[in-house]
C-alpha cells in the first residue's frame, strides 16, 4: 500500500544578499544544517561595492519575488558611518532586514571560538584566525573558500552563545546606534532569526 504524503507546511521564501563569498558559503553551510531549503542565498552583484550597494542589490533585485523576509548582510569595512546610515535607512524603507558587523564579517567567524569583548582590528581578528584555522594566511586560505562553513558547522551554537555572553554584542535597539560600536554584530540575531537554530538544539551541535 502506498504510504500517504504528510501534509507539510512550505516554509516561507527568505533571500539573503551577502557583501562577500565568506558570507555565501556560510549561509549556505546553514542552509544544509539546518535544512533551509526556503533560503535563497545571493552574492551582492552590483557596481556600487559599499554597503549601500548591498541594500540596492537587495531592493532591485528580481530574485525577492514572493519573499517573505529579505536580508542584506555587510560590514563596516571601509564605510563612512553616513555611508552605512545611508545603507540602513534604504533598507529600513524598503522593508529588508540588516546584518552588520564591524569591523568585518571576520569578526562573526571569530566568534565561533572565543568570545570577544575588546577593541579589535582587522589584523587583530586575522592573526586570531590564523591560528584557530592553524595555517599561515586565513585571507589566503580560509576566508574565501568554499569549505568555510565545513569547518564551522560544529561551531555554531558556540559563536551564538558567545554573542550572547558579551556585554558588547547582546545590546538591542536601532542598528543605527551601533554602527561605530566595535566590537559589534547582530549575526547571532540573524542567524537564528533565519534558522531558528533553537528548536534544533539536542538534534544538532
Amino acid at each position: 500500500m502506498a504510504r500517504k504524503s504528510k501534509n507539510l507546511q512550505e516554509k516561507d521564501k527568505i533571500v539573503i544578499f551577502c557583501e562577500g563569498y565568506t558570507e555565501v558559503h556560510y549561509f549556505n553551510m546553514l542552509k544544509r544544517k539546518y535544512r533551509g531549503g526556503n533560503v535563497h542565498v545571493e552574492p551582492h552583484k552590483s557596481k556600487r561595492t559599499n554597503a549601500y550597494g548591498v541594500v540596492h542589490s537587495a531592493i532591485n533585485s528580481p530574485h525577492i519575488s514572493g519573499a517573505k523576509k529579505v536580508y542584506a548582510i555587510f560590514d563596516k569595512d571601509r564605510n563612512t558611518i553616513q555611508e552605512l546610515t545611508n545603507a540602513l535607512n534604504a533598507a529600513n524603507q524598503n522593508g529588508i532586514d540588516v546584518g552588520y558587523s564591524n569591523i568585518s564579517f571576520d569578526l562573526w567567524v571569530l566568534m565561533h571560538f572565543e568570545k570577544v569583548d575588546s577593541y579589535k582590528t582587522q589584523p587583530n581578528i586575522i592573526q586570531k584566525l590564523n591560528k584557530h584555522f592553524k595555517c599561515t594566511s586565513y585571507e589566503d586560505d580560509m576566508k574565501n573558500n568554499a569549505k568555510i562553513g565545513d569547518y564551522l558547522s560544529d561551531k555554531v551554537n558556540n559563536a551564538i552563545s558567545n554573542s550572547l555572553d558579551s556585554p558588547h554584542l547582546n545590546q538591542t535597539g536601532n542598528l543605527i546606534n551601533f554602527l561605530s560600536k566595535n566590537p559589534f554584530h547582530n549575526i547571532h540575531n540573524v542567524v537564528e532569526d533565519i534558522f531558528k537554530i533553537s528548536k534544533f538544539k539536542g538534534r544538532y551541535n
